[in-house]
C-alpha cells in the first residue's frame, strides 16, 4: 500500500470500508494544474485500476439450494 498518495490510501480505504459504514460524505481529491501535469492524472488512473483489480468480485449467497439444471431444462408438457 503506497502511503505518500493519500487519495489512492482513501481510495482503498473506502472500498475496505463501504459495507460498513453508511457516510455519505465522501473527500473528493483533485489534481492542481492538472494540464500541465499529465504524470500524475496517468498515476491517478492506474492507482484506481490497480485497487479496482484486487477488488473482490461480487457475490450471491441462495437462501435455499438452487435447482438441478437438467431437471430445469426439460420440456414440460401441459
Amino acid at each position: 500500500m503506497n502511503q505518500s498518495k493519500k487519495s489512492t490510501l482513501d481510495l482503498q480505504f473506502r472500498e475496505l470500508m463501504k459495507k460498513k459504514r453508511g457516510d455519505t460524505n465522501i473527500v473528493v481529491h483533485s489534481i492542481e494544474n492538472a494540464e500541465k501535469n499529465p504524470k500524475e492524472i496517468t498515476s491517478w488512473i492506474q492507482d484506481v485500476s490497480d485497487v479496482h483489480k484486487k477488488k473482490q468480485p461480487p457475490s450471491v449467497v441462495y437462501s435455499k439450494p438452487f435447482p438441478d439444471i437438467e431437471n430445469l431444462m426439460q420440456v414440460k408438457s401441459s
